[in-house]
């Protein structure tokens, strides 16, 4: 814990509010929830505000991840994994496929197959580049919004 706030939560918030939200704006709005501001003017979806919301109430870090956890044939896989990297960024079984990594990956996301299909081509890459899947992620994310 830190400025009394779990880890976990602070980072269920930030990946919660981050779909469609650029990484900057992701963490002024996560700290504007995180102090207690549960009002209007999130970047991010209205049905992610209200899981922020509802993590900032949450008891356990399962608790975290069941909010997060997409529903049947409904998208939001990349919030999940985008909490999980935050909390153990080592992780070698998981890669957040945002919009930029989809297209990088020659993907179209839009249903769990898909968003599986892009994250498997992320974990076969970095195992042939022998880095962590993440790393090669972020990296090429990074080179992505620059160029």
């Amino acid at each position: 814990m830190r400025g009394g706030v779990a880890s976990y939560i602070a980072a269920g918030v930030i990946s919660a509010l981050s779909p469609g939200c650029p990484w900057d704006r992701n963490l002024t709005d996560a700290r504007r929830m995180l102090g207690g501001d549960n009002g209007w003017g999130f970047t991010t979806y209205g049905p992610n505000v209200l899981k922020a919301q509802l993590i900032m109430q949450a008891g356990s870090r399962a608790e975290v991840e069941r909010i997060l956890a997409p529903k049947p044939h409904i998208t939001g896989q990349k919030t999940l994994r985008f909490f999980w990297m935050i909390l153990e960024p080592w992780r070698r079984d998981v890669v957040v496929v945002d919009r930029h990594a989809a297209t990088l990956a020659g993907a179209v996301l839009g249903t769990d197959y898909r968003y599986r299909c892009a994250e498997a081509a992320w974990l076969k890459a970095a195992e042939r580049a022998k880095v962590q899947a993440g790393f090669l992620q972020a990296i090429t994310w990074c080179y992505w919004r620059e160029v």
